[in-house]
């Protein structure tokens, strides 16, 4: 039994991106609309979240894309 690699977060390349995106405009969003003087620091966990995931789906789409790359291109 194979292990999938720690990339593969989703089961498509299209659904990491997707969820990649995703994420990263709900962060931009939330950094935009965060008013910084006076915040308290639990108000920046959500912006920080959206952040760490939208980095993570995109890396997954990133890496599963360099991979099939590479496994095509090998003899």
């Amino acid at each position: 039994m194979s292990e999938k690699p720690w990339w593969h977060t989703t089961k498509t390349r299209k659904q990491s991106l997707l969820l990649g995106l995703t994420w990263s405009l709900l962060a931009v969003a939330h950094w935009a609309l965060l008013d910084y003087r006076g915040t308290a620091t639990w108000r920046l966990l959500p912006p920080i979240g959206f952040s760490v995931l939208g980095l993570v789906y995109i890396t997954s789409w990133v890496m599963r894309g360099r991979h099939e790359r590479s496994s095509n291109t090998s003899p």
